[in-house]
């Protein structure tokens, strides 16, 4: 009987006890799981730190590459544009050479005879016309240089390289001429010639000097020169010019005086050693 008592104080008044104690060996468990999920967080927080990060810098060199891309593209375009201009400009001098070639390039060739009367008429009254407005002045000159030279024609002693470049600066040297001659005539002129756009033309004039003509003015060498030894006084030259048109206008002509002709004529007229020997030196420096 005492033997049944122990064993009934051994027994737990209440059963929710035995449920509470059951479930330790599943607890003990539990640690160990949440201990392991708290192990593994940080490590996958820092791999998708890593991999944003490799996202970024791979969008990064993508747009990079985009940018550097479309830099090259655009370098080449306006390389292609720089060239394309290059070549409308040769082309251009190229149209132009050929047009003041007389020496039977195809753009000559190719007019009849008929139309090559035609064009040497034109030209002649050109010439007519020049010979016109120098000896009738200055207002008759600027009212038809239009009608004579082309828009960029060149004027250019052959000796000294002294230019003209336009026809504006053509106007204006024939105004301040004015200041080196008192008077200046074409009395007459001759042509030769050659090729269909070229020709040499011989001009015979008459001239005469002021005594304090100034030496800056562009292609009046040597008369500037000769200035001091002649008071208003007539004297004639010659004078060479290679023509180049550009059809009916004149666009290029080189200029070369006659040197032995003008010493023939001013040279008998100086009487004083010294004087004649300044008068030679003029001219020479003229002389090719």
């Amino acid at each position: 009987m005492y033997e049944y008592l122990n064993r009934n104080q051994n027994v737990p008044q209440h059963p929710n006890q035995m449920i509470h104690h059951q479930p330790q060996p599943n607890m003990n468990n539990a640690p160990v799981n949440g201990g392991n999920g708290a192990m593994h967080s940080p490590r996958s927080s820092d791999a998708l730190e890593k991999q944003d990060e490799l996202d970024a810098r791979r969008r990064m060199k993508n747009r990079e590459r985009v940018r550097k891309c479309r830099k090259r593209k655009q370098d080449r375009l306006n390389y292609l544009e720089d060239r394309n201009n290059e070549l409308e400009k040769e082309n251009s001098e190229l149209k132009t050479k050929i047009m003041r070639r007389g020496d039977g390039s195809p753009i000559n060739k190719a007019m009849t005879e008929e139309a090559l009367m035609e064009l040497r008429a034109k030209q002649t009254n050109t010439l007519q016309l020049i010979q016109a407005i120098v000896n009738e002045g200055m207002m008759s000159f600027e009212a038809s240089a239009k009608s004579v030279w082309t828009p960029n024609a060149t004027i250019m002693d052959g000796v000294t390289g002294e230019k003209l470049t336009n026809i504006d600066s053509i106007v204006e040297n024939k105004r301040i001429s004015a200041s080196v001659f008192s008077n200046y005539k074409i009395k007459n002129f001759s042509v030769e010639w050659q090729g269909h756009e070229k020709a040499m033309v011989k001009w015979d004039i008459e001239a005469s000097l002021r005594p304090n003509a100034p030496s800056s003015i562009v292609l009046s060498s040597p008369f500037h020169q000769l200035a001091p030894h002649y008071n208003n006084e007539m004297f004639p030259f010659y004078m060479v010019s290679h023509l180049t048109f550009n059809g009916d206008k004149v666009t290029e002509e080189v200029r070369f005086i006659d040197v032995a002709k003008l010493l023939a004529v001013v040279a008998p007229k100086v009487r004083e050693p010294a004087k004649l020997l300044d008068v030679v030196n003029a001219v020479a420096s003229t002389s090719l």
